[in-house]
């Protein structure tokens, strides 16, 4: 999953747009605004990815500590250079929590475990 479809995800849910599967397991929405045209074809350009994306959780939210995490990642304002982790060093750490997140939104169940590695090794 690309950080693009990651944004999507954050953008459509801060917008408050809802996704689900309808029984016939087509993708389905509900939004407490009335979306644009432009929302509507983006909806509509990444319905096949949505879709997988609802089927097997993706999106499941993280805990408050790891979401403040990705943020921060997202906006650059985590330290640069080398961070030491259980798992290793991460050389660039922004950039690793973005992709991890990523695997996170994708289903990955080892994502989660790496994000909190790093936020423990932020904390020292």
């Amino acid at each position: 999953m690309s950080a693009d479809l990651v944004r999507l995800l954050r953008s459509l849910e801060v917008d408050g747009v809802r996704l689900g599967l309808a029984p016939d397991g087509r993708l389905r929405y509900r939004a407490s605004v009335k979306l644009t045209p432009e929302r509507l074809a983006e909806l509509a350009e990444h319905k096949d990815v949505l879709t997988a994306a609802v089927r097997i959780g993706v999106g499941a939210r993280l805990p408050g500590p790891l979401a403040r995490l990705v943020g921060q990642a997202a906006q650059g304002s985590l330290q640069p250079g080398g961070l030491n982790t259980p798992g290793g060093l991460v050389t660039n750490v922004s950039e690793y929590v973005v992709h991890t997140a990523a695997s996170h939104a994708v289903g990955n169940s080892d994502a989660e475990r790496r994000l909190w590695n790093v936020w423990r090794a932020l904390q020292r």
